[in-house]
């Protein structure tokens, strides 16, 4: 049926061929519920029964108290952008720590050596030591790391008065000098 015809049998109080009795949708199905209703070991049609709401509803499944509104919480997409942020500034703050740590340990094994090159020249003066110029290598030990001395002794314009340069350096890479000092041994 065309919808001006529609329209025009609704206005002459005619009823089209699909409408419902008392012209309500679901009337039929309403009436055909309650009769069964009313005999034993029958139950309610489907429909009459009317829609089926889960425990916690259809809403709280989806996350919504209305159908239009936002869901609230973090999306997979934010939760990993996050993950990488925490790891790059994880990644910084374990180098730093690295860094400074590495930072410590030279600065320690500078100190130690200086302190072996020192007891090198304490030694000279408590034993009243008048070195020959040369050069001259030999092992030491501070506060745990096995160093190597550099000696070189130099004449100096005054005969009574030597001129001691020490270069200590790690044992295991005497190339690396950790302390250079420089001292004056008189006769």
């Amino acid at each position: 049926m065309a919808r001006g015809q529609r329209a025009r049998s609704h206005a002459r109080g005619e009823r089209a061929s699909h409408s419902h009795p008392r012209g309500r949708p679901g009337a039929p199905a309403r009436r055909a519920a309650r009769l069964h209703a009313r005999r034993p070991g029958y139950s309610l049609p489907r429909r009459a029964r009317g829609p089926r709401i889960a425990v916690g509803g259809a809403r709280r499944r989806r996350g919504r108290d209305h159908p239009g509104a936002r869901v609230k919480g973090f999306t997979l997409i934010e939760i990993l952008v996050a993950v990488v942020i925490l790891a790059v500034a994880l990644a910084a703050t374990t180098r730093a720590a690295g860094v400074a740590t590495d930072g410590a340990l030279e600065t320690r094994h500078r100190l130690l050596a200086t302190w072996a090159a020192e007891n090198r020249v304490a030694e000279l003066r408590a034993k009243h030591l008048f070195p020959a110029p040369a050069t001259s290598r030999f092992p030491a030990s501070q506060g745990g790391l096995e160093l190597v001395i550099d000696e070189v002794v130099t004449a100096t314009p005054n005969p009574t008065i030597r001129r001691v340069d020490l270069a200590a350096g790690d044992a295991r890479d005497p190339g690396r000098v950790l302390a250079r000092l420089t001292a004056y041994v008189a006769q």
